[in-house]
């Protein structure tokens, strides 16, 4: 499985008595073999990009959410985006409630103390993601960070082209674009996110229109929700004959 939600394995492997970091899971992927040869293929990693994170402090001498803040989010104006906590007495202020299925199955506490959670108030290890999915944000924050990284001319770019070309543009059969579900749908650019009590899409249509819809539930579709909003959100779409510049 993912080793970014396999918290408590980690815990009881490594003999680790407090809450499991993200350089716990890095460190105990370390004792792993690969999955397949270097070179050879590629695919989305939720651990490469929190081992990325780690590579920003390193680089930077930064925390990584506060060099992320002052180095990207800050300079766009986006000044509410921050990575999340894992239960909701540590929720920011503003940020929303998140809501499972009524019949979902409790979990064990992150934090070791047996007492059985939903995975998304204690049951998941949001703050040891960072890099690979902690952030939290609306729906506009989102689409302005996006605007930024499509290498379009309508809004400036925080990357030149040729790194926008590299990131979505895949080696050859078999790789996947870099952090892009995928590109290659009839030329659209797709980004999906799951989590318990939690739902995102971020679609970069072919036709020029870029949309983010963000949910604070996740039904049991799971993975395949965030297609079936892409589906229903196009149809809509076709309905509208033309949009309004502002």
């Amino acid at each position: 499985g993912d080793p970014m939600f396999i918290n408590n394995t980690i815990a009881r492997r490594m003999d680790i008595d407090e809450l499991v970091s993200t350089e716990d899971v890095i460190a105990y992927m370390l004792t792993k073999r690969l999955h397949f040869k270097p070179g050879t293929a590629s695919y989305y990693s939720n651990l490469g990009f929190a081992v990325l994170g780690k590579v920003i402090e390193a680089a930077s001498g930064m925390p990584y959410e506060t060099y992320v803040k002052a180095n990207i989010l800050n300079p766009l104006g986006i000044t509410d985006m921050h990575l999340g906590k894992n239960t909701h007495e540590e929720w920011c202020p503003n940020e929303v409630h998140y809501y499972e299925q009524p019949d979902a199955r409790l979990v064990n506490s992150i934090y070791g103390t047996g007492e059985l959670v939903r995975k998304c108030d204690g049951g998941s290890n949001i703050e040891a993601l960072q890099a690979a999915g902690a952030w939290i944000g609306t729906s506009m924050d989102v689409l302005k960070l996006v605007l930024t990284v499509d290498g379009e001319d309508s809004f400036f770019d925080i990357l030149s082209k040729e790194s926008v070309e590299t990131m979505v543009t895949p080696e050859s059969l078999g790789y996947s674009p870099y952090g892009w579900r995928t590109t290659q749908y009839y030329g659209d650019w797709l980004r999906t996110g799951t989590l318990a009590g939690s739902t995102a899409l971020v679609k970069k249509g072919h036709d020029g229109l870029t949309y983010v819809i963000l949910c604070n539930t996740s039904p049991w579709k799971g993975s395949e929700f965030p297609f079936i909003m892409r589906r229903f959100m196009d149809g809509q779409i076709k309905r509208v004959d033309a949009f309004q510049a502002n």
